[in-house]
């Protein structure tokens, strides 16, 4: 924490005044946390002039002392403790916005600080490298993409996901995820092949128990069959026609039995706990963040595109966000093509629905999908229901009539779907997670809204990096999410 403070302080005439301002409120927070660690400690040592070890403190104050240890100091310690680690958590997401900026300054302080320290400081700094590739790039760096025969793989679906596990046959255990991303006719293969590269590198950099992110092991490039009667070989010198790529995404050690989010809404357990749903939640929410950060956006978030991986601290596991069949660079190119899907329009904002949509993607249109999500996290209700086998997805009965209204004009009945997701975060959300949830998840479902006080005014985030409206995210949705405690 030291090490990222001096950090800041080196850097903070650099940073834009909102940046500065968030920081400020995070550092005052943690000097709050840091007296009372302080208070916990001297409250133990008794005069500062006394020896501190642990022996010394035991042989001078005998069995009172020794009591008091045993009865309130050890408590204390371990509180504070813990109050720290939550706030580093906090800090998490506001300190990777640097990723984004760009000014020399950071790499000369980075690359000259980060030789001496690991930890935070060499993390950024990863992050900051790959993120930094140049598109512009001649495309001979290959070192992301492997061969289908470098691994054996048997592969499984996650029901309700269109992502895979994987087995590797040589060890005989499920050791991957993969996520197939077709090309779109209208692509450029080789702008697409980059892209995929810098995701992918991006990925392979990312703490997985940090950012709710996958490792990357690597990408599989599928290549169209060639059929000789119908269709010449390549000109030498020129891309292999490319079909779609398959992200290859490792498991982390102690995790495992992945499963969406979507499988657990439908089962509609009431047994995991509640802070449990909260951690979900918060997690969920770093991760699109935390995408954002490496300058993407994820257009896929919904409940199929979030797996589960369990483990021995939690019923429902840690969520993973997955599925970037459709992620593209934030300032890169965007199709406005769609489809009609009312199941996948339910995840998108009006102006990103129908077969035209009529709006750039952008990262609200991500806190948008992340507030949908949200909403059935804290109702734990599926949306989506499925009365006919898992290929006949029907609406929710609150969604029916909606879903179910035929219009030459889609966008109606787009906002009129927006509206019952609305007027059920106000009416139904408080009484299962409580107020301050119920606002944050309205926050993100109005996030485009010109009414919206935090999101509203788009003027306010026209930085050349980006950056600000990842501040605004960060502070207005991420940490009220991650002070709400039960």
């Amino acid at each position: 924490m030291k090490r990222q403070i001096e950090f800041l302080g080196s850097v903070w005439n650099d940073l834009d005044g909102e940046l500065q301002v968030h920081q400020q409120h995070v550092l005052v927070v943690l000097q709050g946390k840091l007296q009372t660690a302080i208070s916990a400690v001297d409250g133990l040592h008794g005069n500062g002039k006394e020896d501190s070890s642990m022996k010394q403190l035991m042989r001078k104050k005998g069995d009172v002392r020794r009591a008091k240890y045993a009865t309130l100091g050890k408590e204390r310690l371990r509180k504070a403790m813990e109050e720290l680690k939550e706030w580093s958590s906090m800090f998490d997401p506001s300190w990777f916005l640097m990723t984004s900026i760009r000014n020399p300054k950071f790499d000369e302080l980075l690359t000259e600080q980060s030789s001496i320290h690991s930890g935070p400081l060499s993390e950024l700094k990863s992050l900051r490298d790959a993120v930094k590739i140049d598109n512009a790039s001649d495309g001979t760096d290959k070192s992301m993409f492997i061969s289908s025969n470098d691994l054996s793989l048997e592969r499984m679906s996650i029901r309700f996901s269109s992502s895979q596990v994987a087995k590797d046959q040589h060890e005989g255990r499920i050791a991957y995820i993969t996520d197939h991303m077709v090309l779109h006719p209208q692509a450029d293969i080789q702008g697409t092949t980059k892209d995929v590269r810098k995701l992918a590198r991006t990925l392979g950099r990312m703490d997985p128990l940090t950012f709710g992110l996958l490792r990357c092991a690597g990408v599989i490039k599928h290549l169209f069959p060639v059929v000789k009667a119908l269709k010449p070989p390549p000109k030498a010198g020129s891309a292999a026609p490319v079909e779609s790529f398959e992200f290859i995404f490792s498991i982390p050690q102690g995790f495992g039995a992945p499963e969406s989010l979507r499988a657990l809404l439908l089962s509609r357990s009431q047994e995991h706990p509640l802070n449990e749903r909260f951690e979900v939640a918060k997690q969920l929410a770093n991760s699109v963040m935390f995408v954002h950060n490496a300058q993407f956006v994820h257009k896929n978030i919904s409940p199929e595109t979030v797996l589960l991986l369990k483990n021995d601290s939690s019923t429902l596991g840690m969520p993973f966000l997955v599925g970037f069949d459709k992620f593209r660079l934030a300032d890169g190119r965007t199709y406005h093509i769609g489809d009609s899907l009312w199941q996948q329009n339910l995840y998108r904002h009006p102006t990103r629905q129908g077969l035209r949509p009529i709006e750039d993607y952008r990262m609200q249109h991500d806190i948008y999908s992340l507030g949908v999500c949200l909403l059935e996290i804290g109702m734990w209700s599926s949306l989506v229901r499925y009365h006919k086998g898992d290929f006949a997805p029907e609406p929710c009965p609150e969604l029916a009539a909606a879903v179910a209204r035929e219009e030459k004009d889609p966008r109606p009945k787009a906002f009129e779907v927006k509206r019952i997701l609305i007027d059920s975060a106000k009416t139904n959300l408080p009484s299962q997670m409580g107020q301050r949830y119920a606002d944050i998840v309205e926050s993100c479902l109005t996030c485009l809204d010109k009414t919206n006080p935090d999101f509203g005014n788009e003027k306010e985030f026209m930085d050349e990096d980006g950056v600000l409206v990842g501040v605004r995210y960060v502070d207005k949705i991420l940490s009220k999410l991650q002070e709400i405690s039960i």
